[in-house]
């Protein structure tokens, strides 16, 4: 939630970053600055508008250097939830997670 309260506000400067592909499915990107963690990139997917993936920390070459990708949202007392999330670090997998039901 916090982060997209901070893409909203207009002091983030968000900004359409185009269209990709995550998992195969189309998502659409917004690049904003938070206050929090600098430079964040959002990928919504195209159709739900969840999010899909967050990234931080660009480098200077332009990879992002911390990734993480949430799939297979559960709906649970009006919001959606992602059951799995995994994180890369600089290309690697640091976690994977498979969240229990709340349900």
């Amino acid at each position: 939630m916090h982060l997209l309260r901070e893409a909203s506000d207009p002091a983030s400067d968000p900004i359409s970053a185009g269209a990709a592909e995550v998992a195969g499915k189309p998502v659409d990107r917004v690049d904003f600055v938070s206050p929090h963690n600098g430079r964040t990139r959002l990928s919504l997917d195209r159709t739900s508008r969840r999010i899909v993936t967050v990234e931080t920390w660009p480098t200077p070459q332009g990879a992002w250097r911390d990734r993480r990708q949430w799939s297979d949202y559960a709906q649970s007392g009006g919001l959606w939830w992602p059951r799995y999330e995994s994180r890369e670090v600089d290309g690697e997998a640091v976690t994977t997670m498979e969240c229990a039901a709340w349900w």
